[in-house]
């Protein structure tokens, strides 16, 4: 579909629940300000199909599985968008009792994209084991932005500015073993999340930069109470900051 603001969603109008099954939908918006869901608004108790989501244009949001899953599993999706300051989620908006985030592949080109493997919020739930790909300026994370007793799946992050393992906020979380890499001048690297707190345990994460002026976290900027993994960190260039 061509134009703006238009809404695509793959199986269910409103909502999916009692066991149902998304299908295989192909879902493809050009234009701005369009929201692409490759099942359902809510799912509950259901499991996503895998899903092709594209946009090309600015200001899309594209889900791969719902805005809200609830006791369900995410399909594994591939989501792509081309231009600027798109948002793509791997499974939802917000994954809850006892969720799981499917094995989802994305993608995006241009600059101030934001790539989520799985949920902006995750309560009780677990993260799949996710590939982002993106270009310079891009900003990537491997599960979520905040993680509350969940578990982040073991994710390939390759091309971004700013990419996080798992998400910004872990609250008594454990990481997932990610994969890591930039090429580039001043690009953050992260491990695990920003912050990790209340007994959260980080993974064993792999950290590769080249280029100059790059800054490597192998678990969090912050920690309190809690617990860093087995990381490797590597920068092959000049003035790079590593912290293990």
């Amino acid at each position: 579909v061509s134009g703006n603001g238009k809404l695509l969603i793959g199986d269910a109008a409103s909502s999916m629940s009692d066991n149902s099954q998304g299908g295989a939908d192909t879902l493809t918006a050009t234009g701005d300000s369009s929201y692409l869901f490759g099942d359902a608004s809510g799912m509950f108790n259901s499991q996503g199909g895998a899903d092709s989501l594209t946009a090309d244009g600015s200001s899309n949001t594209l889900w791969g599985d719902a805005n809200v899953m609830s006791a369900s599993t995410g399909g594994s999706d591939t989501i792509t968008a081309t231009g600027t300051s798109n948002i793509l989620y791997g499974d939802a908006f917000k994954m809850e009792s006892n969720s799981i985030g499917g094995s989802d592949t994305i993608t995006a080109s241009g600059s101030s994209n934001t790539l989520i493997g799985d949920a902006n919020i995750m309560t009780a739930s677990t993260g799949g084991n996710d590939q982002l790909t993106g270009t310079a300026g891009n900003t990537m994370y491997g599960d979520a932005l905040e993680m509350y007793d969940s578990t982040g799946g073991d994710d390939v992050m390759t091309g971004g500015y700013e990419m996080t393992g798992d998400a910004i906020i872990m609250s008594a979380s454990t990481g997932g073993s990610d994969t890591i890499t930039a090429t580039g001048d001043i690009n953050r690297l992260v491990g695990d999340a920003d912050s990790m707190r209340d007994n959260s345990i980080g993974g064993a994460d792999s950290l590769t930069a080249t280029g100059n002026d790059n800054w490597l976290f192998g678990d969090a900027d912050h920690m309190s109470d809690s617990t860093g993994g087995a990381d490797s960190l590597t920068a092959d260039g000049s003035s790079n900051t590593l912290w293990g």
